[in-house]
């Protein structure tokens, strides 16, 4: 483990920890440059640009990523992040200033959490709720179950259906 990610990880940000209006968590950007630097006063980083001087890059349907190369303590990570609508998972079809400056800020929040800070909030999967089964699959599962042999010849069966 890094010098760099063993101060942040063991960083407590639970005071800092934010949820939207979604239940999602997340570590306001100034509040993570503000550990950074207080940390680390002269972490560095850099957004990209494209061969256009522009700091966003913009893809075949419109979409677009922002990308930035930061170091701290001679420690370098590079990453990248879609331009998202608001606090969703939505994607922005061509962004306006306002859509690339907020996805630069989450990006760099982002890649002090690769750095270590507050990186466990990356860790938690996002579980979509389960979809009621609908009256067809709960039948399937409470039909009898079949013979076994039954079912050894159904295989046989669909497998010489294939074939022909």
């Amino acid at each position: 483990m890094s010098h760099v990610f063993s101060l942040l990880s063991e960083y407590d940000c639970s005071e800092l920890i934010k949820k939207n209006s979604d239940g999602y968590a997340f570590i306001p950007w100034m509040n993570a440059h503000a550990v950074a630097k207080k940390q680390f006063p002269n972490y560095w980083w850099k957004f990209e640009t494209n061969s256009n001087g522009l700091d966003y890059f913009l893809m075949p349907d419109g979409t677009a990523y922002v990308s930035i190369t930061m170091t701290i303590e001679g420690e370098t990570v590079c990453t990248s992040l879609p331009v998202f609508k608001g606090n969703s998972n939505e994607l922005v079809t061509n962004p306006n200033a306002n859509d690339v400056h907020n996805a630069k800020m989450r990006l760099r929040t982002r890649a002090l959490g690769e750095f270590g800070l507050g990186h466990t909030l990356w860790l938690q999967e996002h579980v979509e709720p389960e979809e009621p089964a609908s009256p067809v699959t709960e039948a399937l599962e409470q039909a009898p179950a079949t013979d076994p042999q039954d079912a050894m010849w159904a295989d046989v069966t669909k497998e010489k259906t294939k074939a022909s």
